[in-house]
């Protein structure tokens, strides 16, 4: 039972850094703006209307790839400030110091 108490906490105080981590990150959304256009019909057989379309898919994948780094470093973030200092030592399994 104090095993699950203790994974419980370590899950809800990392998931604290996660939050600080991230809101210390900036925001990316809005890179991807999509209103309303309209095309006259010559536009559309000759291709500009796709790459438009294109452009605006492009922005949407640069969005979410960013949206993704912002979540894998707050993670890293979180995962670094939890770890103990470098100088302590600790046993094989790298979870509780080595008492001397």
């Amino acid at each position: 039972m104090e095993n699950a108490a203790q994974r419980t906490f370590g899950d809800l105080e990392k998931d604290l850094f996660f939050c600080k981590a991230s809101d210390a990150l900036p925001d990316p959304y809005g890179l991807y703006k999509h209103g309303k256009h309209t095309f006259p019909v010559e536009k559309v057989f000759s291709g500009d209307y796709f790459d438009e379309m294109n452009s605006h898919d492009v922005w949407r994948e640069i969005e979410n790839r960013m949206l993704e780094v912002r979540f894998l470093l707050a993670s890293a973030r979180a995962s670094k400030d939890l770890e103990p200092p470098r100088g302590d030592a600790f046993d094989l399994t790298g979870c509780s110091p080595v008492s001397s």
